[in-house]
């Protein structure tokens, strides 16, 4: 598995490709279940801490709603989270129940109960067109890179995305840094627009990578990544949830910040 945290984009970004480009038993409604399933165990470990939080009240914690309506979250009701009896105890739940006390969750998820990805798609995009503003937001999208085509991108109030599978997708720029340069100049760095600033080296790997590969230019993504690829635009995915993702994928980005 590669797996990459340093790059930049305009905002915080994650991405997880999951089964290789021949894996069959690898589909979009299988890893939408997938991501059901790591979900589901986070908000029951979450349950399991409120309920531990009320039948212990001297930990001096309670679980409410933010300040500003959006969310729930743990709060100490006395002294700040990072004083020494507080750390203390939010380092032992965290270590008890798997999660992080420091999480915000949100009030509504009742996408779980959207039984395939379809549904799950109409659910996002009726959320988004009867909103008034543009919070309403999707926490992923999911994509097949066996074939190019317009999808729901979920990240932004409706609309229609074509999807890149080949050299020049974004994606595939986070984990092969250059591809599309070498695949454009593979004979020659003479003519390329990149020339100037790139760095050659890297570039010239990239290159003998890739002749050394039947891959065309217009499936980079399925030849060179995977199958299934899950997006999440603004990093709304839970910390918990990319960690499992994380161990399933064969690549994974996660940028927060």
């Amino acid at each position: 598995m590669k797996i990459r945290s340093d790059f930049v984009t305009n905002s915080s970004s994650s991405s997880f490709v999951i089964g290789k480009k021949d894996d069959e038993t690898v589909t979009l409604e299988s890893v939408f279940q997938t991501i059901k399933g790591f979900y589901k165990e986070y908000l029951e470990k979450r349950d399991a801490v409120v309920q531990y939080i009320t039948d212990n009240p001297k930990l001096g914690m309670v679980y409410q709603e933010t300040e500003d309506g959006e969310y729930y979250c743990f709060k100490f009701l006395n002294g700040k989270r990072w004083d020494e009896k507080n750390s203390s105890t939010n380092k032992a739940i965290e270590r008890d129940f798997g999660i992080s006390t420091w999480d915000y969750f949100k009030k509504n998820y009742n996408w779980l109960e959207c039984e395939t990805y379809r549904d799950y798609e109409n659910y996002w995009l009726n959320q988004m067109d009867n909103a008034n503003d543009y919070k309403i937001h999707a926490p992923f999208t999911i994509a097949d890179f066996f074939e190019e085509k317009e999808i729901n991108w979920l990240h932004y109030k409706g609309g229609k995305e074509v999807h890149h599978v080949n050299s020049k997708s974004d994606i595939l720029g986070w984990y092969f840094e250059y591809a599309e340069e070498a695949f454009a100049n593979m004979e020659s760095c003479e003519k390329c627009d990149y020339a100037s600033w790139c760095d050659r080296e890297e570039c010239e790997q990239q290159k003998t990578f890739l002749k050394g590969k039947d891959v065309p230019e217009d499936k980079a993504c399925l030849y060179l990544l995977g199958r299934i690829c899950i997006h999440s635009e603004c990093g709304y995915i839970p910390d918990y949830v990319v960690e499992k993702l994380s161990g399933v994928s064969e690549y994974s980005c996660n940028h927060m910040g």
